[in-house]
């Protein structure tokens, strides 16, 4: 009767055994499925906060591309900029006034200073701009670079 016994607990304990080790595996697997829950919000909620800065550096580029690349780009940005005007005229107004204070206004060396002091203020202006979007654009590469970082390591994440 004890080797019946022995034979019965041993079937219930590895019924028991199993059992458990069902359970096991399914809290395991719920945790498994938590743990990607969460990695994917932070992931979802790093790639929603870098958003901003990624469009605004691929906005940056077209711009970027026209007034490094395109002479025609840089002049109708020089032309069209209110801020080129308005310094324009406060160059020509200063030019004037030292000429004329110097009894130079009349020579041929007035015309040549104001399209010198204009040149100087356009290209300034377009190096200033071309920085800017520069920046801007590389802003926007470090959040893109962000988001496939945070991307990968998520998928590295779900792997291990």
């Amino acid at each position: 009767m004890s080797s019946v016994k022995n034979a019965f607990d041993s079937f219930t304990g590895g019924k028991q055994g199993a059992k458990a080790a069902e359970q096991a595996a399914a809290a395991q697997e719920a945790a498994g499925r938590e743990s990607i829950a969460f990695q994917r919000e932070s992931r979802d909620l790093a790639r929603e906060d870098l958003s901003p800065f990624k469009e605004a550096g691929e906005s940056a580029l077209p711009g970027l591309q026209d007034l490094t690349n395109d002479p025609s780009a840089q002049l109708a940005f020089i032309q069209d900029n209110p801020f080129f005007k308005s310094l324009a005229d406060d160059a020509s107004s200063r030019l004037v006034a030292s000429q004329a204070a110097g009894g130079k206004l009349g020579t041929g060396g007035t015309a040549e200073a104001l399209q010198t002091s204009l040149l100087r203020l356009g290209t300034d202006l377009v190096s200033q701009s071309i920085s800017q979007r520069s920046n801007l654009a590389n802003l926007g590469l470090g959040a893109a670079s962000g988001q496939a970082g945070i991307a990968q390591q998520f998928g590295q994440s779900i792997g291990g």
